[in-house]
């Protein structure tokens, strides 16, 4: 009786569906957060797949001898300029160039199949990255797809030039000819430093991509058996990210 004058059951009517309106918008706010969660995992994942995917092709037998080859040309013509340069007859430079074998030029001359959807995963998925809550990998995503961009752009603008210079060849225009060598001559060293950064880069990215894709199935491990069912509320779980 004393309780009922100082809390009339209405007062105490109202505080118990006030506790039980909070804890299930905190459930619903864990939910969500949770499902969230998964979401990014599971992009994370699809991630590593493009990525390797895409390291396979960078990194494959075929193209690092065709770069062998470019390399031992470039590295022949790069002395014949040092010496042209030095006597200060640029001139001479590419008239014993163009002269030469188009065989022996130093240019990437081959035809690198570049598909548009080759970041297509990233590219859906680019407003998800802030959400991983790890910035070295956050940096290192943006890093690495905005240079692989620049990468394909590269290959495309050589692919464009060497099909030129077929058709050029087929047709014996030998203007034109002499052009498309001579750019795709000054296109190799950009194509293959952007080639070699990417290339060098893309190690790290894919084991700190792993790592993070492995603590989080970890963790959803324990969860999910429940094993720290209130470790949701801690700064590693995703209600807190």
């Amino acid at each position: 009786m004393e309780c009922e004058a100082f809390f009339p059951p209405a007062v105490i009517g109202g505080l118990i569906v006030g506790i039980f309106a909070l804890a299930g918008v905190f459930l619903t706010r864990i939910s969500e957060n949770w499902r969230r969660y998964n979401i990014i995992t599971g992009v994370l994942r699809a991630l590593y797949e493009e990525l390797n995917v895409i390291s396979a092709q960078l990194d494959s037998e075929m193209l690092k001898g065709l770069w062998d080859k470019y390399e031992a040309k470039k590295e022949f013509w790069d002395e014949r300029k040092k010496f042209w340069d030095k006597i200060g007859n640029e001139k001479k430079f590419w008239e014993e160039w163009e002269n030469s074998k188009n065989e022996d030029k130093a240019v990437f001359s081959y035809y690198f199949p570049v598909s548009v959807n080759f970041s297509i995963i990233y590219r859906s998925n680019s407003n998800l990255i802030g959400e991983i809550a790890n910035s070295e990998l956050e940096r290192l995503l943006v890093w690495n797809y905005s240079f692989l961009q620049m990468l394909i752009e590269c290959y495309e603008r050589n692919n464009r030039l060497f099909d030129q210079y077929l058709k050029a060849k087929m047709s014996s225009e030998k203007k034109l000819i002499d052009m498309s060598l001579r750019e795709l001559y000054l296109l190799g060293p950009i194509l293959k430093g952007n080639h070699d950064t990417v290339n060098g880069s893309m190690g790290d990215l894919m084991e700190i991509l792993k790592e993070e894709i492995d603590r989080r199935k970890l963790w959803s491990c324990k969860f999910c058996n429940g094993n720290t069912q209130f470790s949701i509320l801690q700064s590693s779980s995703p209600t807190t990210q």
